[in-house]
C-alpha cells in the first residue's frame, strides 16, 4: 500500500468533551469518514478536540472538512474555545493560516506573519 490510510479514533474524554484522533492521509479517498466522524462527535458532545499530531498530509478536501466541521459547531452554538486543533502538523498549520480555515478553531497557533518588514533604514527584507 503506497500511502497510509487514514485512521480516526474517538475518545470520550467525560460526557460534554470528546477527542477525535486523526492519523495518516486526508484526502478525497478517506474524507467522508473523517466528516461522519466530526459530524457524530459534533452532535453528541459539547467540547471537541481535534488532534492532528499523525497526520501525514492532507488536500483540499480534507480541509474542507475541518470547515464544515466547524460550520456545524457554529449552527450548533460551540463556542470557539470548545472546537479546538492540537498538535498541529507545521505544513497544516501553514494551510490553515493561508486558507482561513484555522480561524474557525481554538487551540493552535497561527505562525507569524510572512510579511517583509522595514528594515531600519527602510529597506525591505
Amino acid at each position: 500500500q503506497p500511502f497510509p490510510v487514514n485512521v480516526c479514533r474517538a475518545v470520550k474524554l467525560n460526557r460534554h468533551h470528546s477527542l477525535l484522533i486523526v492519523e495518516g492521509d486526508i484526502d478525497m479517498s478517506n474524507v467522508a469518514q473523517l466528516a461522519s466522524h466530526l459530524k457524530d462527535i459534533l452532535e453528541t458532545y459539547e467540547e471537541i478536540t481535534i488532534d492532528l499530531k499523525d497526520v501525514t498530509y492532507i488536500d483540499s478536501t480534507g480541509l474542507s472538512a475541518l470547515m464544515g466541521a466547524a460550520k456545524l459547531a457554529i449552527s450548533l452554538k460551540i463556542p470557539i474555545n470548545k472546537r479546538r486543533l492540537v498538535n498541529v502538523p507545521k505544513y497544516v498549520v501553514h494551510l490553515l493560516a493561508i486558507t482561513g480555515v484555522g480561524k474557525l478553531f481554538g487551540g493552535w497557533v497561527e505562525p507569524p506573519s510572512t510579511k517583509r518588514q522595514k528594515g531600519l533604514n527602510g529597506d525591505r527584507r
